[in-house]
């Protein structure tokens, strides 16, 4: 009930399609504020100039997940996302179905961080190309790295306790 009584009292600022877009109605927004960019950065929480770095004509900065909220509320605007017919109409025969339905909109995405294979050509390359650098150490280099290498063994020997 309250979001309704709420778009009666909303005022369109502008339709946009794309990044620049967002980009300009925001600078029309900080226009017709009467703002500076600094009031912007003290009200948002952002760090001093990064609302400037982020609208200028060429930006040094882009608009991400940190930073759209805080600047959204700092000039008292929100997106609402609608669905676009005429855009959808141009593509739609160019979308491919899915063969299982989505239980819902995470399904699609990964729900796990891609783990790296610590070796990405093979534990077997890896040794290779350690062998290859042990190769290029001259004595007392090899000495130095076992040298390094006992003493962090031992170190874990004396913080474990298990000194025989």
């Amino acid at each position: 009930m309250s979001d309704s009584r709420d778009a009666m009292n909303e005022r369109r600022l502008a339709v946009v399609h794309d990044y620049a877009g967002l980009m300009d109605a925001l600078r029309e927004r900080i226009r017709e504020l009467k703002i500076t960019l600094e009031t912007a950065d003290s009200i948002s929480g952002l760090q001093s100039g990064y609302t400037a770095k982020l609208l200028t004509p060429v930006p040094l900065r882009a608009i991400g997940r940190v930073s759209l909220g805080p600047l959204l509320t700092c000039l008292g605007l929100k997106l609402i996302v609608v669905e676009d017919l005429n855009a959808f109409k141009r593509i739609e025969s160019r979308l491919t179905k899915r063969r299982r339905p989505a239980r819902n909109a995470s399904d699609m995405l990964a729900t796990q961080k891609q783990q790296r294979p610590r070796f990405p050509k093979g534990s077997e390359f890896a040794s290779f190309m350690n062998a290859r650098r042990t190769l290029k150490l001259d004595p007392s280099q090899r000495s130095a790295i076992a040298r390094k290498a006992a003493q962090a063994r031992w170190a874990r020997v004396k913080a474990a306790g298990n000194l025989g």
